[in-house]
C-alpha cells in the first residue's frame, strides 16, 4: 500500500488539499481507493474527527465526504 507520509508535510491535511482543488463538496470511497491500491487507501493526515490524525483511514472508513462550509440548516435562538 502506498503511504505519501514520508513526502506529506504534516500541516498538510486531507481536508486542506480538497481545499486547496477547489471542492466545494467531495465523497472519497477509501473502499475503493485501498482495493486500487491508491495513496488515499494507504496512510495519510485527515481530522475526519475535528482533530488531525494520521492514519490508515481506509482500513478504518469507507469513505470520506468533504464539506468545505459547514452551517446549520436553522437559525438557532440565543438562549443566554
Amino acid at each position: 500500500m502506498q503511504n505519501i507520509i514520508e513526502d506529506q508535510d504534516p500541516s498538510f491535511e486531507f481536508e486542506e488539499l480538497m481545499n486547496a482543488a477547489g471542492y466545494k463538496f467531495g465523497f472519497v470511497n477509501l473502499r475503493k481507493a485501498r482495493e486500487k491500491d491508491q495513496w488515499l487507501g494507504g496512510t495519510f493526515a485527515a481530522r475526519p474527527l475535528l482533530q488531525t490524525f494520521v492514519a490508515p483511514w481506509s482500513e478504518m472508513l469507507d469513505a470520506l465526504f468533504f464539506i468545505q462550509t459547514q452551517e446549520p440548516s436553522r437559525k438557532v435562538e440565543d438562549l443566554r
